[in-house]
């Protein structure tokens, strides 16, 4: 019958009739607003903090309609990392510290995109565009600081890739690492430049002021050779006499 119908219209009027269909789909549109809304409200509801009060769970609750319904760049409010096996929570004002010994992952990320979706997450120095869930090591952020001490690393966090948050890695250089340095070369010259580093940010390691010695004996350097060794015999009283030195 409905097909008679339109024949009928489009012979009396000339133009094809409107099918109800059309007005349909407009009212999906609301209704899928809707379900957004409240999809959002319960995802905030079951994440939120236990401190957070009504008004700022409607504030999140509104600009997850503006991000995911309108497209709008999302707001971010913590990252969660496991570090070591220790669970770490970043907030957007915090730094992360890595060291050579560390190992970490990306656990959790919480923003106003719900359960995470166009979000991706860019460690500094790792050669991947997205490191949600990848294990990470310091050990390559420490090396490159070494070989470029202005180098600066960043977890830059992306919606659709446009970047929204970046989070700064504060990737420490520490005596070891110079010892692991001075320990993967075969140059004396480079040894003795990675433990003079090693021993200036820790002036009472006697094992490093000893290594250094004995580079400065095979290198004929005598005079500097004595000065470590009388360092080493007293690490102590080097240490006072150094700072005096220095005031």
């Amino acid at each position: 019958m409905d097909y008679y119908y339109r024949r009928d219209e489009k012979i009396k009027t000339g133009k094809e009739p409107k099918t109800r269909g059309g007005h349909s789909r407009w009212f999906l549109v609301p209704v899928i607003i809707l379900i957004i809304i409240v999809g959002a409200g319960l995802f905030l509801y079951l994440t939120r903090k236990g401190d957070e009060g009504v008004a700022a769970m409607a504030d999140r609750a509104r600009q997850a309609v503006m991000v995911n319904v309108f497209g709008e760049i999302p707001r971010f409010y913590a990252l969660e990392i496991e570090k070591n096996g220790q669970d770490v929570r970043l907030g957007p004002d915090d730094r992360f510290e890595v060291t050579y010994r560390d190992e970490f992952f990306i656990k959790k990320i919480q923003t106003d995109a719900l359960f995470g979706r166009g979000i991706t997450i860019d460690v500094d120095g790792t050669g991947r565009a997205h490191d949600m869930g990848m294990l990470l090591k310091g050990e390559p952020l420490v090396d490159q600081v070494m070989e470029d001490s202005s180098r600066r690393f960043f977890i830059t966090l992306r919606h659709k890739d446009r970047d929204f948050h970046s989070i700064p890695l504060d990737v420490k250089v520490l005596p070891q690492d110079w010892l692991r340095m001075a320990r993967g070369t075969e140059s004396t010259e480079s040894r003795i430049e990675f433990l003079k580093q090693a021993v200036s940010m820790k002036p009472d390691d006697v094992n490093a002021r000893k290594m250094l010695a004995h580079l400065y004996v095979d290198a004929g350097k005598t005079n500097e050779a004595i000065a470590q060794y009388r360092a080493a015999l007293s690490p102590v009283s080097y240490t006072h006499l150094r700072a005096h030195e220095t005031v």
